[in-house]
């Protein structure tokens, strides 16, 4: 996924998948976010089609972030999606596997 704000592209993101078994033990799934210094959205969609992948979807959203001192670590992400609706998103970041209990 490229992530762009304001017509410039600020990260390359991958979300693995989640199967069906994950899911029953755990809703947590790989992300890997590459930070990128404000290209152009066209120069990430060259870079992801010269990797053989093809546009799906694009998804226009206005975010409102919000933390709270009573949940630390977790941010919630007010989400106004454009023809959709509005959506809320909670995450808790983790350093590593052995964490995921403790942050559900």
């Amino acid at each position: 996924r490229l992530r762009a704000v304001n017509d410039k592209i600020i990260s390359l993101d991958y979300k693995s998948k989640v199967s069906a078994a994950q899911v029953a033990n755990t809703h947590a799934k790989q992300e890997i976010e590459l930070a990128v210094a404000s290209a152009l959205p066209a120069v990430g969609d060259s870079l992801l089609q010269a990797l053989g992948y093809l546009p799906y979807v694009t998804v226009s959203k206005l975010r409102t972030p919000y933390t709270s001192p009573r949940w630390p670590g977790i941010t919630i992400d007010w989400d106004n999606v454009e023809s959709i609706g509005m959506f809320v998103e909670l995450e808790a970041l983790v350093a590593s596997a052995e964490d995921i209990p403790a942050a559900e």
